[in-house]
């Protein structure tokens, strides 16, 4: 079941810039929830909040360690 979560997550959510080893970690806790194959989409898209989140967290620090590393010029 793992495999399945993890190829779903993977279509669904590649655009947010996961690597496969942060994917690999939500699927393997969906699957102790997921027992039924019908019940992964619903699954995916009840994460999606939370992977955004994780995503623009990820997103502004990258933006403050750039703009930090930007000599300061008046």
């Amino acid at each position: 079941m793992k495999e399945k979560i993890s190829a779903a997550l993977t279509a669904r959510y590649t655009k947010l810039g996961f690597e496969a080893k942060a994917i690999s970690e939500v699927a393997h806790c969906l699957a102790k929830k997921v027992i039924y194959e019908e019940d992964i989409d619903g699954a995916i898209q009840d994460v999606k909040g939370l992977l955004e989140v994780f995503q623009n967290h990820a997103a502004t620090r990258v933006r403050c360690a750039v703009i930090k590393s930007r000599p300061y010029t008046s």
